[in-house]
């Protein structure tokens, strides 16, 4: 909660790795997943542990906010150095349940000029309880603007087949 409350987005306390993916018909790492980590005291918190409690204390938002800071200013780098094509970044379901979720996300890659497609969602599934309209709505709007969509880790959630049919 002190990190939200701060508002200070590129706060060291939040920590991005990138995970490259290596692509077998390229045979070259073209995208990366972007992870985040939390440093308290010097220890790295993994997701698994500070995701439910960001989640439940309201503080995820926050958090997905610095990663697509710490994600464009990276990106904004990289594209002077090497060629590649995507980075991801986690988004939980919950934030896509926001009315104005897709304009503050599209709002942060614009304002380091990072070409929408140089960004892709990966969405986790924490959450049962998301207005699905509203979910297809944000997810509509960042596909229209060029955004491409992934589901992390499909099935240990509450993601099903039925539930995808009903998404962009």
């Amino acid at each position: 909660e002190d990190l939200r409350d701060e508002r200070k987005y590129d706060n060291e306390n939040v920590v991005c790795y990138a995970q490259p993916i290596y692509e077998v018909n390229s045979k070259q790492f073209c995208t990366a997943e972007a992870l985040m980590r939390l440093s308290v005291n010097g220890d790295m918190i993994s997701p698994n542990v500070f995701v439910p409690i960001a989640e439940a204390n309201n503080c995820i938002h926050f958090l997905t906010i610095c990663m697509f800071h710490k994600v464009c200013t990276a990106i904004t780098q990289l594209m002077k150095e090497v060629q590649f094509d995507a980075i991801s970044i986690n988004v939980s379901v919950q934030e896509f349940g926001e009315p104005d979720a897709a304009d503050e996300f599209l709002d942060i890659i614009r304002s380091y000029k990072v070409p929408m497609d140089k960004i892709r969602i990966e969405l986790t599934e924490s959450a049962l309880a998301i207005d699905n309209d509203m979910l297809a709505a944000n997810m509509q709007k960042m596909a229209d603007n060029g955004i491409k969509f992934y589901l992390d880790d499909f099935g240990t959630g509450y993601s099903s087949l039925e539930r995808l049919t009903e998404l962009p």
